[in-house]
């Protein structure tokens, strides 16, 4: 009898030991339900669910165009602040796009020359292709000037170097995030 007594006390300790190590570890969950919402709705923070008021959607980007006149560095700093950038072109379709959403207004692009010859866009990448280039260009001008031209606009023709220091309109992107109707559901039942 006195062998089942201290069993049964021994089960029970065991089981109080068990029992507790699964609250330490549901609470440890938790914790870190918290923190991945946390994170989660940062995420979604960083990124739009739709372009925001103002801005125009063309495949999974969002653009706008400025309504002020900016030298190049300003206007990269400006689209950095709305947390995008200036716009660096991928595709030809995306070209056409742009070229329509300019409405034949010269606007800066995130392209400029890193070094002689060299053109990288915002991202530290490289341009891959001479395609958007218009007719003889670049030039880094046709008239013998001080400054050279190391930063790029948009025309309808395509796109030219010209002197960074000079003021133009400006295109900022962003992307656009995409998500399927299942993962907004749960996102909204792992907020409340």
């Amino acid at each position: 009898m006195k062998f089942l007594v201290i069993l049964l006390i021994f089960l029970v300790t065991v089981l109080m030991i068990l029992t507790c190590l699964q609250f330490i570890s549901y609470f440890n969950m938790m914790s870190k339900m918290t923190e991945m919402n946390s994170s989660f709705h940062q995420f979604l923070n960083d990124f739009d669910l739709s372009c925001r008021k103002g801005w125009q959607r063309y495949g999974l980007k969002c653009y706008i165009k400025s309504s002020i006149k900016k030298p190049w560095d300003v206007a990269k700093k400006d689209c950095e602040e709305m947390k995008a950038h200036l716009v660096i072109i991928n595709e030809e379709d995306e070209m056409n796009f742009l070229k329509l959403f300019s409405q034949k207004q010269y606007l800066w692009v995130g392209l400029r020359e890193d070094k002689p010859g060299e053109w990288k866009w915002v991202d530290g990448t490289l341009l891959k292709t001479q395609m958007f280039w218009a007719g003889r260009q670049p030039d880094n001008g046709t008239i013998k000037r001080i400054l050279a031209e190391d930063c790029v606009q948009l025309r309808q023709d395509g796109l030219h170097d010209v002197i960074c220091f000079d003021s133009y309109q400006y295109i900022c992107e962003r992307f656009h995030l995409v998500i399927l109707p299942d993962l907004l559901s749960t996102a909204a039942s792992i907020s409340s």
